[in-house]
């Protein structure tokens, strides 16, 4: 994997993963499992840790990239990009 598609892949990882352990977006999500398993439970953890849900989701970003090159890369693109304008926006906020 070439240097930019990795920059691509990892900003990509983290802009997903923001989304499913942090985002207002995922919240129903993330309470659905503290109601159905308890906030208190493996699972619910695993849902808000960003280090858990991080080796997932780089896994699958992985695998993707490996397995059908000419498809995820612009898919990837949207999320890195969104990931990278995110931050900036944090940090100018």
């Amino acid at each position: 994997m070439e240097g930019l598609t990795l920059s691509i892949a990892a900003l990509a990882a983290y802009r997903l993963t923001r989304l499913i352990t942090v985002d207002r977006i995922m919240l129903p999500m993330r309470r659905q499992v503290d109601r159905r398993f308890g906030d208190d439970s493996s699972l619910g953890y695993f849902v808000r840790c960003p280090w858990c849900v991080g080796w997932y989701v780089s896994g699958v970003t992985v695998i993707a990239l490996d397995s059908v090159e000419s498809v995820p890369v612009p898919v990837l693109s949207v999320f890195a990009v969104a990931a990278v304008v995110g931050v900036l926006a944090e940090l100018v906020g």
